[in-house]
Parts: C-alpha cells; structure tokens; sequence
C-alpha cells in the first residue's frame, strides 16, 4: 500500500444541533467519509458513514440542517469543510450498535430553495449578474474566479431560483479568450447565411475553492487567463505504473488504477450539431428571418490555444451543418416604449455553446491517486501512460498522454485507504 494513501488524522468532526446548543464529536465514530466536486453539479456534497453505540439520531436530534464540520489531515495536507445534514441514510441497529450515513451539502445548496431572482436585471456584462445574484440573493462570501464575459444581457428574474439562473446564463455567455465571439452579417439567407464567429459556453460550479463562473475556453487552457495573466498553470503530473521502492516520494503521484471511459463519438457529433450547426433567428420587430452557419473546425482554427491536446483537427465533417438549430430573439421585449431595435441576448450563442459543451467531453478517463486534498474539480492535470510495443512499456503513449481536466473529484478517507477518484475529460488528442 502507497504510504500517501495511509497518512490520515482526524482533527475534529462535530455535528451541531439547530438551536446551537449541543454538539457531538463524531471523530471516533466514523468508518469513512466522503467528498464529491463534479464541474456539472452547482454545489459541493459528502457522505458520513457512521457507526455508534450512542443514539445520535435521537440523541442530539438530527431533523435536517444540522452544521458539520469536518477537519483533518492528510498526507498531501489540511482538509476541512462546513456543511448542513439534509439526509440520513441506511440506518440499522446491529448488535447494540447503530449504523448510518448523514448525507451533506453546503449551506448555499438549502437556501437556494428558500430565495428567488425577482427583479429585472439591465444590461450590463453577465459576470456583473453572476457575482451580483451570489451576493444579494444566494448570499454567499464563498465566491471564487467568476470571469470576465465579452457580452451583455439584460433579462427579467421571472421568480426563478438563483443556482437554476446561474446555470441557464451559462450558454448564453460569450468568453474573452481569444477574443471573444460575434455574429458576422445581419441580413443572412438561406442562400447566402451570415457567419457565427468565435465559441461560446460558461460553467458554473462549486469546489473546495468557493463558487466558480468559467468558459470552457479558460477551463481548456493552462494559462491563468481567469486571472488576466499568460502564468503557466501549477500542473501536477501523475504517471501510470509499478511502484518500484517503498516509501518513495514520487509513489504520491503514482496513478493506482484507471480506464478510459469513452471516446470520440461521430454519430453522437453529428447529430447534436458539434461540428457544424445552421442557426434560423427570427426577429419579432422586424419580421426578418436571419440565417447563420457555424463551424467549430474554423473558430478553433482562428484562435487555437484553448484546447487540451496539440492536436486541432476536429472532423472532416464541421464542411456542413449537420442540425438545424431555430430562435426567436427578444428585439423590442426590453424597451418601456416604442421597442428596442438591439437583442439582449446573442443570437448564435446556444448553437456555438452546445458545439463547444459536447466537444470539452469527447474524451473520458477514470484514474484512481493517493489522496491528494490539493486537487480541485476544474483544475488541469497531466497523465502520462505507457505506449504498448512488443509487450513492453517503455516509452510514453503520447496520444492517450497529455493534459486532462478534472470533471468529477471523489476523496475517500478511511482507515489505511485514503485515495482521490477523479473523472477527467478532455476536447483533443496529443501532448502539449
């Protein structure tokens, strides 16, 4: 067993109930706990299995909304997180001992359910909505990179939860990388269609980090462009292989397991539209319908620098559209009088985000590490496998090899079995 997979002490875990006034430390009573980060899931959430000869449930009582508060260390270093019981789970008395699992999420995740986006929010750029719906209506201080957006939107809240309109901002937002997006030709027909430029698509998400609002083209790209600067990323590489001596350093980025879950799916691409999409708008104020073609090939030939791989073929297929996208755009809607003439919302920006969203998963891998609490759902990390020749590995794959994003992030702790599971992804072959 790696030495960093056995390196664990617990701090303190309490639970306090809601009046605040009793609290119980679960340390001794825990079996294992874990920690879930998914870049498509808008909160953090953990599990707690636990084992006592005390009657917590009752005891404390745990109603639901309970604060937890779980601290330890681990061999890569600190852990702790606060969160609020919404659960219990697979409760059982064996032996004059009672077994269940308390189901947490953050404090946000709870309140989301409690407020609503109500007012009418002007045009002003979409990272300005963003951090101004976490602060005055999720009222959260647990806020991390929210980028800068290259488009304004003005829209009405229409009573909708704060985590659901964050999310549906998502697609319609446009990045600055690489200088951002746009419609080319305002009178495109069906023989003549105007041009989609540049890639759209923001995911928003929670880590151990705080709450996040990124493109897809900044989460693709190993340069801090969330934080204006050309900085190299701090990128840990994980290499997969034996361990060959006992107690080495270097087995803490040792790859234990892994498969790859999936690869590229041409059917799937061209019927959603990833390689080359047809936009019909129609405009309400003036009647007119505006055509626009979209290729992905092109807008990430033009720009180039925000993919995972070195690799920027995407598929002879992006020549011609494969779907058929149609909108109605919202000319007139936000004007108090006598209609507006300009569109809240980016007229192409559906089509070129759902290009981009399906692209970032083309690739799927599964990896199993040493516990590492370092290690965040969104951030980059380089795998290196071996390339089969002959039967020997002894050179690297360098197709499989490369950068990977971390979609989904899992920390297990438990006694002599403490690992990190991550689901990574990437939009393109090769070594960079």
């Amino acid at each position: 067993m790696l030495q960093a997979t056995t390196g664990l002490r617990y701090n303190t875990v309490n639970i306090t109930s809601l009046d605040g006034e009793k609290t119980i430390d679960l340390t001794n009573s825990l079996i294992e706990t874990d920690y879930f980060e998914d870049l498509l899931s808008p909160t953090l959430s953990a599990t707690l299995k636990i084992a006592t000869s005390y009657d917590i449930i009752e005891g404390l009582p745990i109603r639901g909304g309970e604060k937890v508060i779980i601290d330890l260390l681990t061999a890569s270093g600190p852990f702790k997180q606060t969160f609020r019981v919404y659960k219990v789970s697979d409760a059982t008395l064996q032996k004059q001992k009672e077994m269940f699992v308390l189901n947490l999420v953050p404090e946000e995740y709870l309140n989301n359910d409690l407020v609503r986006v109500s007012r009418k929010y002007q045009k002003l750029p979409v990272d300005i909505h963003v951090k101004s719906i976490l602060q005055n209506v999720l009222q959260t201080s647990r806020i991390g990179v929210i980028e800068e957006t290259s488009n304004s939107l003005s829209f009405f809240g229409n009573m909708k939860k704060p985590i659901w309109t964050l999310q549906w901002l998502g697609p319609q937002s446009l990045s600055v990388v690489g200088g951002g997006g746009g419609e080319k030709g305002e009178e495109g027909s069906k023989d003549n269609p105007a041009e989609a430029k540049g890639t759209a698509g923001f995911i928003f998400y929670q880590n151990s980090a705080g709450f996040h609002y990124r493109s897809v083209d900044s989460l693709a790209s190993k340069t801090r462009v969330q934080e204006s600067s050309a900085d190299l990323e701090d990128i840990m590489t994980y290499s997969a292989g034996e361990v060959t001596k006992a107690n080495d350093v270097k087995n803490a980025v040792k790859i234990i397991n892994y498969f790859f879950e999936k690869n590229i799916d041409l059917r799937k691409g061209l019927r959603t539209g990833m390689y080359g999409n047809k936009t019909l708008n129609f405009n309400p104020l003036t009647h007119e319908l505006t055509v626009y073609d979209y290729s992905l090939s092109d807008a990430l030939k033009k720009r180039g620098k925000e993919t995972l791989g070195n690799q920027k073929d995407i598929s002879m297929y992006s020549d011609s559209p494969s779907r058929m996208m149609y909108h109605i755009s919202d000319e007139g809607v936000m004007a108090a009088e006598g209609g507006d003439a300009t569109s809240g919302l980016e007229r192409t920006a559906r089509s070129k985000s759902f290009a981009r969203y399906n692209l970032l998963f083309t690739q799927g891998l599964n990896i199993l590490i040493p516990c590492n609490t370092k290690l965040k759902a969104g951030d980059i990390i380089r795998c290196l496998f071996p390339e089969l020749q002959g039967g020997s590995t002894k050179q690297t794959d360098k197709s499989r090899s490369g950068l990977y994003l971390i979609k989904e992030l899992r920390h297990h702790f438990s006694a002599n079995q403490n690992t990190t599971s991550l689901k990574l992804i990437r939009d393109s072959y090769g070594v960079q």
